[in-house]
C-alpha cells in the first residue's frame, strides 16, 4: 500500500508522500478522535449530545497540506523500468507462466493432495 508503483524501484522501497499522507491522516484522525470523546465528556446528559464536534480549520489546513503534497510528489513520474518488467508487459505476456509451471498449477500452491494436514 505504501510502495513505490513506478519506476526502477517499484515494489521495491517506501513512497515517502504515501508514508506521510497516510501518517497525517492517522495522526489527524487520532486528534479529531480525541477532541470528540472530550466533548462527549464534557456533557453531563446524554440529551445534550447534539452530534459530533466541528472539524477544525486547522485540522482541515493540516489534511489539505499533506494530501497536496502528495499529489504534487505524483506529477514527476520515476524513470526507468522494475526488474521483470513493467505490469502491463507481464499481463501481455500471459503464455510465460506456463512454461514457469508446465502442469498449469500455481508455483506457489500445492495440489490438494499434497498438502500436509
Amino acid at each position: 500500500m505504501l510502495t513505490v508503483e513506478e519506476g526502477a524501484s517499484a515494489g521495491k522501497s517506501i513512497d515517502l508522500a504515501k508514508f506521510q499522507n497516510f501518517l497525517i491522516t492517522i495522526l489527524l484522525l487520532l486528534a479529531y478522535g480525541a477532541q470528540a470523546v472530550a466533548a462527549l465528556r464534557a456533557v453531563d446528559n446524554p440529551a445534550g449530545i447534539g452530534g459530533l464536534p466541528a472539524f477544525s480549520d486547522t485540522l482541515l489546513v493540516l489534511l489539505a497540506v499533506s494530501h497536496a503534497g502528495y499529489l504534487l510528489s505524483k506529477i514527476p513520474s520515476p524513470t526507468g523500468a522494475p526488474e521483470g518488467g513493467t505490469m502491463t508487459e507481464r499481463l501481455a505476456a500471459p503464455e510465460t507462466a506456463h512454461e514457469a509451471a508446465p502442469n498449469g498449477t500455481v508455483p506457489e500452491m500445492r495440489p490438494a493432495e499434497q498438502q500436509k494436514v
